[in-house]
């Protein structure tokens, strides 16, 4: 074992008390790349807001900026709980209640690793602007528009120690994953096996009976999006004086970023969630101070903008209500008719169960990814600012305030009503003599991700190996026992697997009746992001080249930090800085 491993696993050892499982969210999401009036206006407001035009002009810019995330404990929360987790198999000795069952993924049932998390998003962008001063049509007439292109790279930046592989892992009992054992090699070796964590979140695993990949949530590195994040317009009017002005515009975009569809655990965003908008800006400045003869000022300027998000349809992860935090990564068991060989009740009162196992486990977050139709009532941004000019140099320090009301769920697709939450069940039982497979209908309704759901008895620990009662489903929903179609009780090992195991043949229980996850049963908060306010600081500065030439090249940075919130389930704004270069050049002047 290496230093850093050595390391990493004595910190292990030392905090694993305060591990914890995912976080209350399955997204989270910055403000559009577009929308920054601090970077928007830099350098040019002495050029658009002249009295003195009456001809139609154009000033036209382009800004090429970096922008990086801090504060990537406040996205760790939200998503995972905390920047370490620790995954254990359900017979690892002294689990810890906060441990993720690492069964889910079918790895070895011994097996323990940590894995720790470091978000890290940074966004390159080039940013294009055009600003057309219609003052040759009617005086203080504008068109903006604004077209910023951007490449985002995201990255949970997932590393893994493991403490244990599964070194005294044989196989999993028949029962537990497919009607057959499943060998550790099964588990090690090939394209599909699950390995560790990492192989298994990168959606290419499979193991008995689930045969269908992770095709949502996945975790594969950094991801990158390179697009046109949105196309911003205004079209408005200016009442220009000499020493102030205040200006009222529509503002409208149009979505050209990306389209949400969940197929990474933290994806790339682009642009505003595909949101169409439309609203209404409103823009003044005063000069504090002016000195004519020297050409120089001090202005205060102001810009606001409001529209509203359309609703936009596009693929959102959600959780589950009676299975908590991360439960969109349980197993879940398809269930239907006809029900074959499989008879629940007592010895002298049994019946046909109401429904069965079909033989399909499923990662939950397959179904519980949905199509969900999604709308945001107000977005906001004001600028204000301080602006000093002398001849041409232009230097300005300024607070940009960004707003957003919680996104409202319109409607969503509805999940299939025919899948039960397996938890750590067996979902086979066995005649005697024989030992042929039965599928069962043993239900868990309430297991999470850390564990299978507490038995209704007292005196038994969550899960389903209890000293005396291992595999035997005493924590399925209404447990009942189970019989095959000939009224022989069945049992929740083979033979073969019992003796291996070092416990006893008992009988097995079904649940009468199985609990099947409803439509209501959706956690819809969990993939839904609250309000959203920063603050954020900036300075910027610039230099134009006035000639009488009938054009006038302006160039200039600047740099911002935009403080987002420490809690992004109670306020989704994200906390960046950035820096920028600024350069155009304004025709007909």
């Amino acid at each position: 074992m290496n230093t850093q491993r050595m390391s990493l696993f004595m910190g292990v050892l030392m905090v694993s008390s305060s591990l914890c499982g995912f976080g209350p969210k399955t997204v989270v999401s910055p403000r559009s790349q577009s929308l920054f009036l601090a970077r928007e206006h830099a350098g040019w407001d002495h050029l658009i807001y002249r009295p003195d035009k009456d001809e139609t002009s154009a000033t036209l810019a382009i800004a090429p900026s970096y922008q990086h995330r801090f504060r990537g404990g406040a996205i760790t929360e939200a998503l995972l709980g905390c920047e370490n987790l620790i995954f254990s198999g359900s017979q690892v000795a002294c689990r810890e209640s906060t441990d993720i069952l690492a069964d889910y993924w079918g790895l070895p049932s011994d097996f323990k690793s940590e894995v720790h998390f470091d978000p890290n998003i940074a966004t390159f962008l080039m940013d294009f602007d055009i600003y057309i001063s219609l003052d040759g049509v009617t005086p203080g007439l504008f068109a903006e528009i604004h077209l910023p292109m951007v490449h985002t790279k995201w990255d949970l930046q997932l590393t893994e120690c493991i403490i244990d592989p599964g070194t005294t892992f044989t196989s999993y009992p028949a029962g537990y994953f497919a009607d057959d054992p499943i060998t550790l090699s099964e588990l090690t070796t090939g394209d599909s096996a699950p390995k560790n964590v990492l192989h298994a979140f990168e959606g290419n695993a499979t193991f008995g009976d689930m045969r269908e990949p992770l095709k949502y949530g996945k975790i594969f590195g950094r991801q990158n999006e390179s697009r046109v994040s949105d196309l911003r317009l205004a079209f408005g009017y200016n009442v220009l004086r000499e020493h102030y002005h205040v200006g009222f515009s529509v503002r409208a975009a149009a979505p050209t970023g990306t389209l949400r569809e969940a197929e990474f655990f933290f994806e790339p965003i682009a642009g505003n969630d595909h949101h169409w908008e439309l609203g209404a800006g409103l823009s003044g400045h005063a000069d504090l101070w002016c000195h004519e003869l020297e050409d120089k000022k001090l202005g205060f300027y102001f810009d606001a903008v409001v529209t509203h998000m359309f609703g936009s349809t596009q693929k959102r992860s959600f959780d589950m209500t009676p299975n908590g935090c991360g439960s969109r990564y349980i197993l879940l068991q398809k269930m239907a008719e006809p029900v074959v060989g499989l008879n629940v009740g007592t010895m002298l009162d049994n019946s046909l169960s109401p429904t069965q196992y079909q033989g399909r486990l499923v990662p939950a977050i397959n179904k519980t990814t949905l199509d969900a139709k999604i709308e945001v009532g107000v977005q906001a941004e004001l600028l204000a600012k301080l602006n000093y000019y002398r001849r041409g140099f232009e230097f300005e320090v300024g607070y940009n305030l960004w707003a957003r009301s919680k996104e409202k769920l319109q409607c969503r697709e509805c999940i299939e009503p025919c899948y039960a939450v397996k938890g750590d069940a067996q979902v086979y039982g066995f005649t005697e003599p024989g030992e042929t497979p039965v599928a069962l209908a043993a239900t868990q309704s309430k297991a999470t991700i850390n564990n299978g759901q507490t038995a209704t008895f007292d005196g038994f620990e969550p899960g389903n190996f209890n000293t005396g009662f291992e595999f035997a489903n005493l924590n399925a929903d209404s447990p009942a026992n189970a019989f095959d179609d000939s009224g022989i009780a069945l049992e929740q090992l083979t033979l073969a697997d019992a003796n291996r195991l070092g416990v006893s043949q008992i009988a097995v229980r079904s649940s009468n009746p199985p609990i099947l996850l409803k439509d209501c049963d959706i956690n819809e908060c969990s993939a839904l992001l609250p309000k959203a306010i920063s603050h954020t600081a900036y300075f910027a500065f610039s230099y134009a080249l006035e000639r009488d030439l009938g054009l006038i090249p302006f160039i200039g940075g600047g740099a911002f930090v935009e403080f987002g919130s420490k809690c992004l389930q109670d306020n989704s704004a994200l906390s960046q800085w950035g820096l920028w270069l600024r350069m155009g050049v304004s025709f007909g002047n």
